[in-house]
């Protein structure tokens, strides 16, 4: 497991970083309790990561607005128009 502070390659299942210390957690965005990484449930109010997860992954891009076609001149220039 890559503690995403330091990047030490650390045991898989540990707790804490073996070089900087810091906790691995997984916190849950329904209570803000800290669950074990690799959690499928919230151990404090039963929130489903893994259907989180899989939500998210799933949920469509925003649509990006369109500058027009690549052939239309665009104005980048904000002074006014005399």
């Amino acid at each position: 497991m890559e503690c995403p502070e330091c990047h030490l390659d650390n045991k898989e299942g540990a707790r804490f970083c073996n070089e900087c210390g810091h906790k691995f957690e997984l916190i849950c965005p329904e209570c803000n309790t800290g669950n074990r990484i690799g959690s499928k449930f919230c151990n404090e109010c039963g929130f489903n990561f893994a259907a989180s997860n899989t939500a998210m992954e799933q949920a469509p891009d925003e649509e990006t607005p369109s500058l027009g076609s690549p052939d239309e001149p665009v104005c980048l220039d904000s002074s006014p128009i005399e």
